[in-house]
């Protein structure tokens, strides 16, 4: 939202909500993905009115602002590390309209989750590196280590996304797992079943693995990959990329209730060794994504 003063006929942009867009020191390197949706050069150096175009657009996601340029990108695929002295791109946060209940963007070395509050904490062996994009301290790297996540309630209809990069196979190594201790209905996703680098899901309740999925994808050492995965119905799936990946029908559903024993990168399993990956952007929705709302999380 943006923040406006009013004073009798007389109307002040004085801000903008930093909820609704981040805010990047640095610029776009034009390529075949780059998709300009308009130029408004007559808000250059007019910060707020220009973000309030692209806050009232449903295309524009990206906006650079300069003393002399306010345009709005509907994708950026690369973006420049260098940074410069009045040269800023925003990107619009998605809206809280698609259920979207937890949102860890890692940027500025900071691991908030900017919608929800369930801020990550006690980093064990992790720190911040560039993300895909070249953006310096805008992706966690974990090294034999873990996140701890808050108490998070979740629903049985769900969608989890993030962009991993895999820097080592190790056996059954968590993404991320949250439950309430071992073998209590914990939802389990493994970037690399046994050793072999293909990502794997399931749920586990005293014992039993249900409705679990292994990719067909092999992760590449050193590639950054957007997985989706979650559940609907008696329905559990997996995207890799934005490509339907996997899928299996049972009717265990993960129960409604709230799970306070959270991790990014390890898991409560005493054979499931600890992580060696990079992680960005993660999302988790309170409702099955369709196959073009899971394209939009990989575009933007």
């Amino acid at each position: 939202m943006l923040r406006i003063l009013v004073l009798g006929f007389m109307t002040f942009f004085v801000g903008y909500d930093s909820s609704v867009f981040k805010k990047y020191n640095m610029d776009l390197i034009p390529n075949s993905r780059t998709i300009l949706y308009k130029t408004l050069p007559e808000l250059s150096n007019r910060l707020v009115e220009c973000l309030a175009q692209c806050e009232s657009s449903t295309q524009c996601i990206y906006t650079r602002v300069s003393d002399t340029d306010c345009s709005l990108y509907a994708t950026i695929d690369q973006f420049s590390t260098e940074s410069s002295s009045n040269i800023f791109l925003y990107n619009k946060v998605p809206e809280g309209n698609n259920r979207l209940i937890h949102y860890w963007p890692i940027t500025d070395s900071s691991v908030r989750d900017i919608i929800g509050g369930k801020d990550l904490y006690d980093g064990v062996n992790t720190d911040f590196v560039q993300d895909r994009f070249g953006r310096v301290n805008s992706a966690i790297r974990i090294r034999n280590g873990y996140y701890k996540v808050p108490p998070i309630f979740i629903r049985d209809s769900f969608t989890i996304t993030t962009w991993v990069r895999a820097l080592n196979y190790t056996c059954n190594a968590r993404i991320l797992e949250f439950g309430n201790g071992f073998n209590n209905n914990n939802l389990v996703l493994a970037y690399s079943h046994d050793w072999l680098g293909q990502p794997f899901f399931s749920i586990v309740n005293q014992d039993l693995w249900n409705n679990a999925i292994t990719s067909s994808t092999k992760l590449n050492i050193g590639t950054w990959y957007h997985i989706a995965f979650g559940r609907g119905g008696n329905w559990t799936f997996m995207y890799i990329n934005s490509v339907f990946d996997c899928e299996t029908i049972g009717k265990e559903m993960p129960k409604n209730i709230n799970r306070t024993v959270n991790y990014f990168g390890k898991s409560d399993w005493g054979n499931s060794e600890k992580a060696y990956l990079e992680m960005d952007d993660i999302r988790i929705y309170e409702r099955t994504l369709s196959s073009s709302e899971i394209q939009y999380d990989y575009l933007n």
